[in-house]
């Protein structure tokens, strides 16, 4: 496919005219320009002319005239006056004695010589540019013995003959400057004509020949004696350009059939539209689509083909569904990319079709077009549907294979636990009651045996041993029916309106001894305005002792217990136990209320007990309807935070 020809210019439009054209209108402006100059170079060439004249003629008459005003002969000014005006610029003359007296006047008559002058413009710029109308020379005349002043002489000069002189002449200069450049300026077109138009109008004649698909045989040749200027190179230049469209359009041919092998290979319809929904190009597979060939496609819209596989009562829905995305997409200027769309075909229940649209921009921006590809997933719709069904159906069975494993799981973990704890309580058990059993037979049997005499204050401190030993005893044995009691809900309080300061100020007096023993500071800032509270007296302080005693075990020397409380906006009381200890372990934390558990064994060995005590405390708060709660940082201590509602009741 070739490029169209231009027409040829018309004739008022080829540069050959345009070159005389502005040839014929710079030698004018040159000409007018020119002419202008010289009459300048004429006026002031006539100025000094005039003035040179009318200096000489006053030299020569000088010695007469000073000889006739120091004898005071008026005869003799007469003659020098009329001497004077023998020139014509000089109009009147004048000779004066030392007195001011004048001695002659004479002066030549005007009206026979002034004649209208021109008022052009151009005569209006020469008169500006000569001197005055009149011009007065006055010359001293001085004694031709002492060199006195005797007198003056004084000359009148008529500018306007000068004027005159030059006007006459401006319009002779100027049209024979404009007659001369412009007889110039047409030989320069002529020849303009023949070295440089009709040379090119042979270059673009034989361009207009030239061929980029045979760049060789239409080349152009140099015009002729033009071979090494401006015209050579633009020969070389052109078939250069010819030789390289040549292979740009072959690879251009290429390009185009690969494009097509490549897009009939893709099995999904590909279509390439304008910015107006015309089709541009369509591969093989959208021909087949269409039920048409591709020339019969290109250039028409959707709207105007027959589309013969969508139902006719769908037909116009999915036009003006399709246009409508392609400008949406154009508003948008971006890509639809990877859209199902199912549609209601004639020969089939409905077609799912993959679809993406690319919009193209050219170098500015615009939209240009929109590429189009449509893949058919129906039967990979129908394969992913039964997939999913099966998928669900494997899905629900593993959740349940799943939900059985995690049953199973759970209960051979509570098992593991349960003997685990069964276990470290029978150790614990052993070892919290055979020590103080062993030490109350222990002693006894010394006291029995007098194994230090009769009457040894030894037996005392032997009787406190059995005393606190069996207490301990009893403490353990007391967790352990209070335990088996809560669990079995068999645990009743006895509630009673309580005034909370006075139990926690009782548990702190019961354990300030131990806690001074351990060298720990124990603050009461427990306040003393709350109102009373009903619960189980004995029960709360055997939580508080509980949470003070474990403050007391797990805070090193120098440490420090807090003791705090409030009531809270929504009337719950709370006591706090704030201690500097040693902390839990995070992974500790959760599993601090589970019954014979008691944490670390490195700290566990350090400290006594049953593992019941938070347990217990917990569950006698919650009988309560109260919380206990525990926050601890490993480190940086542990708080414990008892919740009692106003009026609490019990539940069991």
């Amino acid at each position: 496919m070739t490029a169209p020809v231009p027409a040829r210019r018309s004739a008022r439009h080829r540069l050959s005219a345009r070159q005389v054209k502005v040839t014929v209108i710079a030698a004018l402006v040159l000409g007018f320009v020119s002419s202008l100059f010289q009459l300048v170079l004429d006026i002031r060439n006539e100025v000094t002319q005039r003035e040179a004249t009318v200096a000489q003629v006053m030299d020569m008459l000088n010695d007469a005239a000073s000889q006739a005003a120091y004898a005071l002969d008026e005869q003799l000014a007469a003659r020098v006056v009329s001497g004077l005006l023998l020139y014509q610029p000089v109009w009147r003359a004048e000779i004066y004695d030392n007195y001011g007296r004048r001695m002659a006047l004479q002066e030549r008559d005007q009206g026979s010589v002034e004649a209208p002058m021109d008022t052009s413009l151009v005569t209006r710029v020469l008169v500006f540019l000569l001197p005055e109308t009149e011009e007065i020379l006055v010359r001293p005349l001085f004694g031709p013995r002492d060199r006195d002043l005797v007198g003056e002489m004084r000359v009148h000069v008529d500018g306007t003959l000068l004027a005159r002189s030059v006007i006459n002449r401006t319009g002779v200069v100027i049209v024979t400057g404009l007659v001369r450049n412009f007889v110039l300026a047409l030989i320069l077109a002529v020849l303009f004509y023949f070295t440089l138009t009709r040379p090119l109008l042979n270059l673009v004649a034989q361009i207009d020949r030239a061929d980029p698909r045979r760049p060789k045989e239409t080349a152009i040749t140099a015009p002729k004696g033009h071979e090494r200027d401006e015209f050579g190179l633009l020969t070389d230049r052109v078939n250069a350009i010819l030789g390289a469209s040549g292979e740009y359009l072959s690879e251009v041919e290429r390009n185009r059939e690969m494009l097509r092998v490549v897009l009939d290979a893709i099995p999904a319809p590909v279509t390439l539209k304008d910015a107006d929904g015309r089709y541009m190009l369509v591969n093989s597979r959208c021909s087949d689509v269409f039920g048409l060939p591709a020339e019969e496609i290109i250039g028409r819209h959707l709207s105007e083909l027959p589309l013969p596989g969508i139902q006719p009562e769908h037909r116009e829905a999915f036009v003006q569904f399709s246009e409508e995305n392609e400008q949406a997409m154009i508003a948008s200027r971006q890509p639809v990319l990877n859209i199902e769309r199912t549609y209601q075909m004639a020969d089939a229940p409905h077609l799912t079709m993959l679809e993406s649209k690319v919009p193209l921009f050219d170098a500015q921006g615009a939209v240009t077009g929109i590429i189009s590809i449509a893949l058919d997933i129906s039967e990979r719709k129908l394969a992913e549907k039964a997939l999913d069904e099966a998928n669900s159906r494997l899905r629900a069975q593993a959740e349940d294979l799943e939900r059985l494993a995690s049953s199973y799981a759970r209960e051979r973990e509570h098992a593991i636990a349960a003997n685990r704890a069964k276990s470290e309580f029978l150790a614990n058990m052993s070892h919290e009651l055979r020590t103080p059993l062993n030490a109350i037979i222990g002693f006894a049997e010394v006291i029995t045996l007098r194994m230090w005499g009769a009457n040894s204050d030894r037996y005392f401190d032997y009787a406190e041993d059995i005393v606190m030993s069996a207490r301990h005893l009893l403490h353990v044995i007391n967790d352990i029916l209070d335990m088996s009691k809560i669990e079995a809900g068999r645990y009743e309080l006895s509630l009673e309106d309580v005034d909370l300061t006075t139990v926690v100020g009782d548990c702190i007096t019961i354990v300030k001894g131990r806690a001074q023993d351990a060298d720990l500071d124990l603050i009461d800032e427990f306040p003393a305005d709350l109102p009373p509270v009903r619960i189980d007296a004995r029960a709360i302080k055997q939580v508080l002792l509980n949470l003070l005693s474990n403050a007391i075990k797990f805070t090193p020397q120098g440490g420090a217990i807090y003791v705090t409380g409030n009531q809270d906006s929504d009337g719950h009381l709370t006591i706090r136990v704030r201690d500097t200890g040693v902390g839990i372990r995070p992974e500790d934390l959760s599993r601090i209320f589970e019954p014979f558990w008691q944490g670390d064994p490195n700290i566990r060995r350090r400290s006594e007990g049953t593992g019941l005590g938070l347990a217990i405390s917990r569950k006698f708060v919650e009988l309560h309807g109260g919380s206990l709660s525990i926050e601890s940082s490993e480190s940086a201590g542990t708080a414990a935070t008892v919740r009692l509602p106003g009026r609490a009741s019990a539940t069991g």
